[in-house]
Parts: structure tokens; sequence; C-alpha cells
């Protein structure tokens, strides 16, 4: 029997962010145990203390967020000012609970190179640092709000305010704006993950409201242990749906249920130990039953067991490695029983098309066999076109119908559909 929590009574948050509807997608459970429930009732109440210990990313983040802090007050303009950075990387040290002559050289180090391949900085294009927002979304309403209205706005029913920071705003040129967040973690994000962030999503429509000059908002992830930057955009239909979303996702987190699922993160939740769903997936065990392959009922049978089995260890081994990654941390490797765990990333590789298509010109060979077509993408650019009344309805009408009938199919290996009959 898993833990599925009904409310007796309403529910509102008093305070609505990015990580929490983050949490709420990953466990709506969690979000309950954690944001909904009155801890001060029970005996084994985890109590949030005034502020949490620094843990690795902060100490770096602080780092950065006081070296712009004296960009901006110094009106500085020239080289990264990697030796003021460096000194406020050691006073945040000093301040957090962080111990290991390792580690602190590895976060220097990462501040050395995030120096080198930033270059150089100008007060002039930093437009702000650490820029906290309150965003209010509702029917027909999507705009900021001040401190006070935003306590107004609470308790509201179907208007959520989310709160937030942004690290860091750059002014690229006269008509773009771009926002910078600092990452520390060992993987980067795949491309599903930056198309589906919902914290780029809120970002962005913020970057927008806050800078209606700017005809463009882009979105900058400085990954700091890999020394690059992962950029991505949103389109104005994408930020149209980010916040019905926020909407339905924030009413979904009042009014409950609140079910357990499953996911990478069960392994470090705090609240591991009060979840069936967790317990049952760690301890499950699996059972082999023998089908001789001239009985077809029976192997079908044991085929759709199987099926299962398989999806429930999946899920188990997910939950484990979870618990591995956790155990990792900011260690390169982790030895246990004679098994070497390491964070492995896996890419993608994408070349842009002009420029592929620029060099094989030169070559006298052409790039159009080869060239395909990303689907989403593809869907983006016909939505703006269609959208777009200064091009003939001769054109748009028939632009989709056009595109698809350039559509190749390829064949992929055979496999198994099963699926339960209809009764």
């Amino acid at each position: 029997m898993t833990n599925v929590v009904h409310l007796p009574v309403a529910f509102h948050n008093e305070r609505l962010s990015v990580s929490r509807l983050g949490r709420y997608e990953q466990c709506p459970l969690s979000f309950y145990f954690q944001y909904v429930e009155d801890r001060s009732e029970r005996p084994d109440a985890l109590v949030e203390p005034d502020r949490e210990p620094a843990d690795f990313g902060n100490v770096l983040h602080d780092a950065l967020e006081r070296a712009y802090g004296w960009v901006m007050a110094e009106e500085y303009a020239g080289p990264f000012p990697e030796a003021e950075a460096l000194e406020f990387y050691r006073l945040a040290w000093g301040d957090s609970g962080l111990t290991g002559v390792g580690l602190y050289q590895e976060g220097r180090e990462m501040l050395r190179q995030y120096a080198r391949k930033v270059g150089s900085v100008d007060h002039m294009r930093v437009l702000a640092v650490e820029q906290e927002f309150n965003l209010l979304v509702g029917p027909g309403v999507c705009r900021l709000v001040g401190a006070e209205e935003r306590a107004r706005w609470q308790h509201v029913p179907d208007h959520f305010v989310v709160n937030g920071f942004m690290d860091r705003v750059d002014r690229v040129d006269a008509e773009t704006v771009e926002v910078v967040d600092y990452k520390s973690g060992r993987l980067l994000f795949s491309k599903e993950e930056l198309a589906d962030n919902l914290q780029v999503g809120v970002y962005a429509i913020v970057a927008a409201l806050l800078y209606p000059w700017a005809k463009t908002v882009k979105l900058a992830f400085h990954m700091l242990r890999h020394d690059l930057v992962q950029r991505t955009t949103r389109s104005d239909a994408e930020l149209a749906a980010v916040q019905e979303y926020v909407r339905a996702l924030g009413a979904r987190t009042e009014r409950g249920p609140y079910k357990p699922k499953l996911n990478t993160n069960c392994g470090t939740c705090d609240h591991r130990g009060r979840c069936d769903t967790y317990r049952a997936a760690v301890e499950r065990k699996l059972e082999v039953v023998a089908v001789s392959g001239s009985d077809l009922e029976a192997l079908a049978a044991e085929r759709e067991r199987v099926a299962k089995i398989a999806k429930a260890a999946y899920a188990r081994k997910e939950t484990l490695d979870a618990v591995i990654r956790s155990a990792l941390g900011d260690r390169e490797s982790l030895e246990l029983g004679g098994v070497v765990y390491r964070l492995a990333q896996y890419f993608d590789t994408d070349y842009p098309v002009s420029d592929v298509a620029t060099i094989l010109d030169e070559a006298g060979a052409s790039l159009e066999p080869a060239l395909r077509v990303d689907n989403k993408a593809l869907g983006a650019i016909l939505d703006r076109l269609e959208a777009d009344e200064t091009i003939p309805h001769t054109v748009r009408d028939f632009l989709r119908v056009r595109v698809a009938a350039k559509a190749v199919k390829t064949p992929q290996k055979a496999r198994i559909d099963a699926r339960a009959k209809k009764r």
C-alpha cells in the first residue's frame, strides 16, 4: 500500500518558487512532506534552519556574485577581476561548512578557468546581479509585483506569485539581454533538458518584463566544471505555454492528491524513510519462472510478467543510481564492492548548417544529401511563419503541407508492440 495524501482542508502556497515547482514535478508526495504538512505536530519534524550550510556550488556562486557586485560598484571595465573573485571565494569558503584542500583547490581552478574564458568585463554591460523577482501569473495576467502586492495576491484563487533570483543579467546589444546562471554540477544539460527546463521559461518571462526594450532574451548556463556555456531561447508560443503550465502546476500543489513518484532524486530525498513506494522499489525481489517455448499462451503471459518486472527493476536501478550519485558528490569516482562508479557525460553532436555548407562548397561538395531537419525546430519555424501576417496567405496556408510532403521516413528495426486487448 503506497502512501497517497488527500488534503482535508485547502492549502495555499505562502511562497512559491521555481525550485518548489520543480520538487512537485519530481514527486508530489515529497512536496507535501516538505511544504504542506504541519511539521510542528510531528516529533521527528525536520526543522528548516534560518540559513542552510553552503555547499560547494553555493560557495562558487557567492564568489561570482560578489565579484560582479564589485564590478558594478567600482564601475570597472577590463580583464575579469580574478584576484578579487579568488578572495571572495576564500571568504565564502570560510563561512561554509566545507573542508578538504583538494576540493578547495578545485574550486579555485574552476574560477580561474572561468576568468580565462570570460576574458574581459564591463560594468556598463551588467544590468543586474542576483536580481530578485515576484512574477504574478493568473487568468489574463502575467506581470511583476512588489513585496506588498505579492502578499495581497497570495490567497487569491487561481493566482500564483513565483519568487526567485536571477544570478546575473547582461546587455548583449541594443536589442538583446542574456540571463546568466552558474552551474557547478558534473553533468551537462541534454538537449531535451534545456528545451523543457521550467527555470529557463520563467527567467525568460521575467527578463522580458524587466527589460521591455529587449526584442530578444537569451538564457545562458555557465557550466563551471566544463569550461563552456550552454545557451537556449524561448519563443513567444513557448512562453505562453509556460504561463499556463505554472498556473496548472500551482493549482495542483494546492489541491493534491500528493502521490509518490520514483525519480533519480529519491536516494537523497529527506523523506525517503517515510515513503512506501521508495521502500518497495529498494526491497523488491524478482522471481524467475521457466516456460516452455512450445506453449505460446504461457510464453506470452510470462513475457508480460517479465515486462512488468523489467519496468520495476529499471525504476529500482534508477533509485539506487540516485543514491550512488549522491554519494559521489563532488568526487571524480567511488569504488564499491570492486566496482568503480563515475558520472558519465554523453553528447549528441550537431553542426551549424551554414558553416558546414560553406566548407563543403569550397571543397566542391554539397551538404544537401546529408541534411536533416529537427522536428521541434522546424515546428517552431512553421508556427512563426504561419503567424506572420506580412507573408501572403497563399504562401502561409500551404506551407506546412508542402513541408510535410518532403518528409522522409526511415524504417527502424522491428520491435514487439504489446498492448492489452480492449474489452
